[in-house]
């Protein structure tokens, strides 16, 4: 009997200690928007199978939604803030996507490229261009173009890097980027809805959005599907701010019936998720 009250005792401990593992999980989701599989496992010593099954659990309470490699937020743009993460997010759209915008580079461009994984394929998509001159305040583009693009100069407008998000922000991104002026801008974006814009998550961010489209010529959108009629808590920018949209898929016509209401001039490039 003393045996059966033992292991009794064991399992609530066990128990204890999963359900405050996955409090602690949520706590660091909630800080910073997500979390992958390997953060888990190297937090709090566990095996990669306890990791995918917290994660399991939470998403199944309703906590959190999963994505290929770990979880993020439960909330209105649901968008990882792990670039590991993102990376996996609408992967085929993304690539295709940056494969149609790098059409619209022209040997000799002097190009400032946003932050953000859509972007990063764009600049991975730029290969056998000539004599680029690329500006970006995202520290995985900065190191790509160094390493693979040799015709490519690279320059970054310095500020302060935020925490697990690997791009640089504050006045003297802003301020730097003034002095500045681009023949074409690059911009990714979390949401677009037809009544707010194009928004973002984040009070920097915007702010280094708007400042690369006022130093800007022409203005270019990657934007996929997914983040179309969802809205996010900051607007950097309206659809009258841009040339060119591309996007995998317009759902509803919602991009091209708010480029007809305002009778613009903006072209909506539409490709494919699987064009290769």
């Amino acid at each position: 009997m003393a045996a059966g009250k033992a292991k009794a005792k064991e399992a609530r401990i066990d128990r204890m200690s999963i359900e405050l593992r996955r409090s602690e999980i949520l706590k660091i989701i909630d800080q910073d928007g997500s979390v992958s599989v390997q953060r888990i496992r190297s937090t709090f010593g566990v095996s990669e199978v306890t990791a995918r099954n917290d994660l399991a659990a939470l998403a199944k309470q309703g906590h959190v939604r999963r994505v290929r490699g770990g979880a993020c937020a439960v909330d209105s743009v649901g968008i990882p803030s792990d670039p590991a993460l993102r990376l996996n997010v609408n992967a085929e759209a993304k690539v295709a996507i940056a494969r149609a915008a790098a059409e619209f580079v022209e040997d000799g461009d002097r190009i400032v490229v946003d932050a953000g994984t859509t972007t990063l394929e764009f600049v991975k998509a730029l290969a056998g261009k000539q004599d680029l001159t690329i500006t970006t305040y995202d520290l995985d583009i900065a190191l790509y173009a160094d390493a693979h693009l040799p015709n490519v100069e690279v320059t970054m407008p310095g500020g302060t890097l935020q925490k697990n998000r690997r791009y640089l922000a504050g006045p003297l991104v802003t301020d730097n980027l003034a002095r500045f002026y681009f023949d074409k801008v690059f911009l990714g974006a979390d949401t677009f809805s037809s009544r707010q814009g194009f928004g973002t998550k984040y009070m920097a961010s915007a702010a280094i959005k708007e400042s690369m489209i006022k130093h800007a010529r022409y203005k270019y959108m990657l934007l996929d599907a997914s983040k179309v009629g969802r809205t996010s808590p900051v607007r950097f920018s309206t659809i009258e701010d841009l040339d060119v949209i591309v996007i995998d898929h317009d759902p509803e016509d919602t991009v091209r019936l708010s480029i007809d209401a305002l009778a613009l001039n903006a072209i909506v490039k539409l490709v494919q998720a699987d064009e290769q």
